[in-house]
């Protein structure tokens, strides 16, 4: 089942967010001790795209254990939206005791909590995400021993972070439950980035992308992507000509975000003029 891209609208002036969209890989982090080589590493973690698999991720990405997950649903990098949940999996599987996750934020000046970081589940998350309260999250969950090694990460409602970036660190990691094997046992983690939305721009009628040329210009580069919606070529046609460009921008934009293996299903929306009536 695959998730359609979801848009979040806006037609109101638009807020100075910025451009910039490079691909971060995740890298592994681990406790205890440096191992001295990869083969005496004993877990690593994995980040996998639950869009595809919704609330039956368990059942498609672990009926076997072992299997491996292919590399184009690997995520390294996750969209601040509240929707596009990430499936978590300790690997090896033949560790059997039981398992606490746990969510950080890298960023030691911001708050240590699901607002800010998103949040933890042992099932799959209701979404979207709620703004605040209770319903946000939690930091950390415990897998019982005998369970499969796998939780979900739902990204928070919106990007609060400061205005100016539009990404931050985050990590993820796995460690025995069990005080006796946490001597034995490193643990395994696995850092990730949490993006802002794209911002996609809809122009009004008789006009173009060159619309937002001010605004680009006064938005700082690294605060936000930009991304136009062209369909100047059409202004003299109607709404139905005109309208699939919207959902169209948007799957593509989805697309690309997903290729550079970045968990992505809501884009933030700006119209101007006819641009947003359109989203209405």
């Amino acid at each position: 089942m695959q998730m359609l891209p979801v848009v979040r609208r806006h037609a109101c002036p638009a807020i100075a967010f910025g451009i910039a969209m490079a691909m971060l890989g995740g890298a592994s982090v681990w406790g205890q001790r440096q191992p001295r080589s990869h083969e005496e590493l004993q877990f690593s973690l994995e980040l996998i795209d639950a869009q595809a698999f919704g609330p039956n991720t368990h059942q498609g990405i672990d009926g076997d254990p072992s299997a491996e997950v292919a590399a184009s649903w690997k995520r390294y990098g996750v969209l601040a939206d509240g929707v596009s949940v990430v499936a978590v999996r300790l690997k090896p599987a033949s560790y059997n005791g039981a398992v606490t996750f746990t969510l950080k934020g890298l960023n030691s000046h911001y708050p240590q909590n699901p607002e800010y970081t998103g949040s933890l589940s042992a099932a799959f998350p209701a979404i979207p995400a709620p703004d605040q309260g209770p319903g946000t999250g939690a930091m950390s969950v415990t897998v019982p021993a005998g369970s499969r090694k796998i939780v979900f990460y739902r990204p928070p409602a919106s990007y609060f972070y400061e205005a100016g970036r539009d990404r931050e660190e985050l990590a993820i990691e796995a460690a025995p439950a069990d005080g006796a094997d946490q001597a034995e046992f490193d643990y395994a983690g696995q850092t990730f980035t949490l993006y802002r939305p794209t911002l996609l721009l809809n122009h009004g009628i008789f006009s173009g992308p060159a619309t937002f040329a001010v605004l680009r210009h006064q938005i700082p580069a690294e605060s936000v992507t930009l991304r136009d919606i062209d369909w100047s070529e059409y202004n003299a046609s109607g709404f139905d000509d005109i309208t699939p460009f919207l959902s169209n921008g948007a799957a593509d934009e989805i697309a690309r975000l997903r290729f550079q293996k970045i968990a992505a299903a809501r884009l933030d929306l700006f119209g101007h003029s006819t641009g947003g009536v359109m989203l209405k």
